[in-house]
């Protein structure tokens, strides 16, 4: 940015003649304002600007700039001109963030890679997708993006980690003390050990939140996860409660555990807005903002004693990825007889060819409701791209348009069409089928196809329709 302004900045056009559209200027005919430059208003009158809206005053003067790092330049120096010009304060920090790429390079409509946050919400839930795009995205810097990636990481952090610890806390509270919170006793090692934890996460974690670190701000509150589920191994509540003379000690691990996921519950909220309302009311909390707020989590030990807790379905599930063909996970011999076991039933499964000709198809199937039917979401999809996948003969990996979304799709049609052959078609999609991985790549529909003996063609339409379009 330096360097661009010490090489001269020349006065810069806010209008055009060249089209209609826009916001046409009364005191020069045929000019129209459009987009970059309107636009940046609408920073100014969402808060209230020259409504005598008191959230202006309070906001903007806290104000931090967050843009993709492609359009720094612009907010940077043009927009800090026009907001100098209106004489109205500047922001404090401009922050530019990187861009989110994929196999391939950037995310783009023209590459036809896009992923849908909107489904992958509906999918894993709107506190798993914000985890992983906090945590596995580093703010400052491009970072790559996979499916795949995110189930691993949302099973081990969430599922694995924090929805465990959780449930565990729940379960052992239920079991071992009829769902109360009782006082804690005197600490011990063990114990002293967590809440230093804690205190340390706590420092660490809000001096990552100043520099916008959220990566390193999540992994902060992750290492008081950790230790938590380390204290469980260590104290042994289970050992506990066998023993009548340990009924003190149990109470206060299971204190420090209840204490231990209020603290998480109130620290993660920035970043998963969800979960840890259902938390407090776990825990009988809901009422109680004094037990929620951020200031609350500098002393340890502010749970009161006597709560009546609630176990519920855990929060966290882990996520199940059917696995059909996965190469990456096989042996080579494994893979082999994998490969001969279903040529075996393959042909097992060829009819008889009554006076030497093939029957042209299996017997019907048993009838079903028509409400049945509705379940199945069969939708028009493009096919943008197309390649075969590593080490597997018949399969050919697709990126289909499906008009809202951009889906991968692995098709066993490569003995039958090459992938430039299928670019361009419209096909016909399963698009509410459950992702399957098959030979590595995560499958989320299927494609259909009609065969007959060694023939095989897949389902097009006959004029040209929206992606999207359903089929019915």
């Amino acid at each position: 940015m330096v360097n661009f302004i010490k090489s001269g900045l020349d006065d810069l056009c806010v209008s055009r003649t060249s089209f209609q559209w826009g916001i046409p200027l009364p005191f020069a005919p045929g000019h129209v304002v459009y987009v970059w430059f309107d636009a940046l208003a609408n920073y100014l009158t969402a808060l209230g600007w020259q409504d005598g809206d008191p959230r202006f005053e309070h906001y903007w003067s806290h104000t931090y700039h967050l843009m993709a790092k492609d359009i720094v330049r612009f907010h940077a120096v043009i927009w800090p001109i026009i907001l100098i010009a209106a004489d109205i304060p500047l922001p404090q920090t401009i922050f530019g963030h990187g861009w989110i790429l994929m196999e391939g390079g950037k995310i783009s409509k023209s590459k036809g890679n896009v992923v849908e946050p909107f489904i992958l919400i509906d999918r894993y839930g709107v506190d798993a997708v914000r985890y992983y795009l906090l945590r596995e995205l580093p703010y400052g810097s491009d970072s790559q993006y996979s499916e795949d990636s995110l189930v691993g990481t949302l099973n081990a952090d969430l599922a694995n980690d924090l929805g465990n610890l959780i449930s565990r806390t729940l379960g052992m509270l239920k079991k071992y003390q009829g769902g109360v919170v009782a006082k804690a006793g005197v600490p011990q090692g063990p114990d002293s050990d967590l809440i230093n934890c804690a205190h340390q996460a706590k420092e660490e974690l809000e001096q990552q939140l100043e520099r916008f670190d959220f990566s390193n701000a999540l992994a902060a509150i992750w290492k008081l996860v950790r230790r938590a589920n380390r204290y469980v191994d260590e104290t042994s509540p289970w050992n506990l409660a066998k023993d009548p003379n340990s009924k003190e000690r149990l109470q206060t691990v299971l204190y420090n555990l209840s204490e231990t996921v209020r603290v998480l519950a109130i620290w993660c909220s920035p970043f998963m807005p969800v979960f840890p309302k259902r938390v407090f009311e776990q825990f009988g909390i809901a009422g109680r903002l004094d037990l929620q707020s951020w200031e609350s989590t500098a002393q340890w030990g502010l749970l009161p004693p006597d709560l009546q807790v609630e176990a519920g379905p855990g929060l966290f599930p882990r996520i199940q990825v059917k696995d059909e063909e996965d190469a990456e996970e096989k042996s080579p011999k494994e893979q082999s007889k994998a490969v001969k076991k279903l040529q075996e039933t393959e042909q097992s499964e060829k009819p008889e060819k009554p006076d030497g000709l093939e029957k042209p198809c299996k017997p019907i199937k048993p009838q079903i409701s028509i409400d049945d039917f509705a379940k199945v979401d069969l939708r028009v999809a493009l096919v943008k791209e197309a390649e075969k996948v590593k080490g597997a003969d018949r399969l050919l990996k697709l990126q289909l348009d499906l008009g809202s979304e951009t889906r991968t799709v692995v098709a066993g049609v490569a003995q039958h069409y090459t992938p430039e052959s299928l670019v361009g078609k419209q096909v016909i999609v399963v698009a509410n089928l459950a992702p399957v991985k098959l030979r590595g790549v995560i499958s989320s529909g299927m494609i259909l196809a009609a065969s007959e003996g060694d023939r095989l063609g897949v389902l097009t339409v006959e004029k040209e329709l929206l992606p999207g379009t359903c089929v019915k």
